[in-house]
């Protein structure tokens, strides 16, 4: 006994060949669709490495100005110690100058914010993450720090009057 085929065997290879044909454009539009995807991803890395890389360069100018005043910071503390070594003696002047604080600068990182908070960092590779994660952690101690260190010279600025 023989199987036909309704329409026979010539209908049969075109459906096959229509078929095979709709599967590769399937396929086609597939990868396609996949390569813009990732062109995209690339792009929005990409920008989020330049504005990154921006915020990090004011964020380590904050640090080097932080440096930069350091002798400043230093010989002020001096004239506090011998102030300080005074008061034993019984006399308690005021300090010889008004106090002032040392210059503070902003420690930026809105933009890691949004990073985070986005699929942008998701897409960063593990090891980048953990290296972003660990510099924006030393800022926001240095940003402690800052603070801390403006309310103890705003403190001392009591003194300065007596």
């Amino acid at each position: 006994m023989r199987l036909r085929l309704p329409g026979g065997s010539r209908t049969w290879g075109r459906y096959t060949a229509e078929m095979l044909l709709i599967a590769v454009g399937v396929a086609l539009g597939l990868a396609a669709t996949e390569w813009a995807e990732d062109r995209e991803i690339r792009s929005q890395l990409d920008d989020a490495y330049d504005v990154l890389s921006d915020e990090l360069a004011d964020n380590l100018a904050a640090v080097r100005y932080r440096q930069a005043i350091q002798p400043c910071i230093r010989r002020r503390i001096a004239d506090i110690r011998s102030w300080m070594a005074q008061e034993p003696r019984g006399r308690v002047e005021p300090l010889p100058e008004d106090m002032g604080n040392p210059g503070t600068r902003i420690m930026l990182d809105s933009v890691w914010d949004v990073s985070k908070s986005g699929q942008v960092v998701a897409r960063m590779p593990l090891e980048v993450q953990r290296r972003y994660s660990a510099v924006y952690d030393l800022f926001e101690d240095f940003s402690t720090f800052q603070q801390l260190e403006r309310e103890l010279w705003l403190s001392l600025s009591g003194y300065a009057g007596l």
